[in-house]
């Protein structure tokens, strides 16, 4: 078990480095090369296609019918909206902006696992709550006021719905991962997911300029599509075997120290004291929440 516990948290510390660059990669792609429903579609399409190739030769699993529509709302909710909602609000405002949201995932997942499976929520923990989200709302509304003019209003307010969606993605999942293998959840996921992702590109323009695209362009496209898709998701799913959503979450907050140094070296974004003192807050209410977690899960005797 304690073995188990040590790779799932290196898993996760992997996950971080993953998604804190995929922040600029993403970022880099739109609206130049490709917009945000473009990129949702080849993002989805392109890992269920890829993740159904390779359960060709993993273990069959039956899903019984009504894990079958569980599966489906988990789709909806940890690819479509979360996807959908990630890429049209990173193409209106800064990564850091969107990494500093995302730390607020721990505290949403505490709020959905409070209403969806009973866990207690003391007072120390009602308190980190209201810090970090104040920290993120805090953000939200100074958005429009940044130096950079990188962040939006509108953008920053996706990029929390996306988080949000994340979050309930992380409660309603943890179930399944205990009935079935982690391939059997991914390509159910991804394929719902990849449908689902359909109606959000109505009405926009799906015609890829591919002559335009250079080998970092391709780059950009293979790590979305096979790191920042298919190796980070299978490394959550791992992990939340043997740890809970909540810490899952708590990974989150290495993502904007990560997207703070690329963009530093970049020469692209320097944070401002705003965005410092939002991501300062929530830092605070993620450690309270957190303070005296039990970072494993409690086995059966």
């Amino acid at each position: 078990m304690k073995k188990q516990l040590i790779t799932s948290q290196i898993f996760l510390l992997i996950v971080s480095l993953i998604f804190g660059a995929n922040y600029w990669i993403s970022k880099s792609l739109m609206p130049d090369y490709l917009n945000p429903f473009q990129l949702l579609i080849i993002r989805t399409g392109g890992a269920a296609a890829i993740i159904w190739i390779i359960q060709i030769f993993a273990k069959k699993e039956k899903v019984v019918f009504n894990d079958l529509v569980l599966l489906a709302v988990c789709a909806l909710f940890g690819i479509a909206f979360n996807q959908g909602f990630l890429y049209i609000g990173l193409n209106k405002t800064s990564p850091f902006d969107a990494s500093i949201i995302h730390t607020a995932n721990p505290l949403i997942v505490m709020l959905i696992a409070a209403v969806a499976i009973k866990e207690k929520i003391t007072l120390l923990k009602s308190f980190g709550i209201l810090l970090g989200l104040s920290g993120a709302l805090f953000l939200i509304l100074t958005s429009n006021h940044s130096s950079n003019n990188m962040s939006s209003l509108i953008g920053n307010l996706f990029i929390f719905a996306n988080g949000a969606s994340y979050a309930i993605y992380l409660v309603l999942v943890k179930p399944l991962m205990k009935k079935y293998t982690t391939m059997t959840v991914l390509k159910w996921v991804f394929l719902f997911g990849f449908l689902f992702s359909l109606p959000f590109t109505k009405g926009s323009n799906l015609v890829v300029n591919w002559s335009v695209f250079s080998s970092f362009q391709w780059f950009s496209l293979f790590y979305i599509i096979i790191l920042n898709s298919i190796v980070a998701y299978f490394l959550i799913v791992y992990a939340l075997k043997h740890v809970t959503a909540s810490i899952v979450g708590y990974y989150t907050y290495l993502q904007p120290l990560i997207v703070a140094i690329i963009g530093i070296i970049s020469g692209t974004e320097f944070p401002s004291w705003i965005k410092v003192f939002s991501a300062m807050l929530i830092f605070a209410g993620v450690y309270l929440i957190n303070k005296k977690s039990d970072y494993s899960i409690p086995q059966k005797k």
